[in-house]
């Protein structure tokens, strides 16, 4: 886990979840919204705590 990218996979430090983030924001038109930052994710799908961040 240690080598993976965020963006590949992530690991929450409260649960001990694994999971990648497999949908990426979108605008009312359904076009996913690209503003030049990678998708890391900020909180963990099964327990919602804080995965890092800012």
């Amino acid at each position: 886990m240690k080598d993976c990218n965020p963006v590949d996979a992530a690991e929450c430090p409260h649960c001990s979840t694994v999971f990648q983030v497999r949908t990426f924001d979108t605008d009312g038109a359904g076009y996913v919204i690209w503003d030049g930052c990678e998708t890391v994710p900020v909180f963990c799908p099964l327990c919602g705590g804080r995965i890092g961040g800012r």
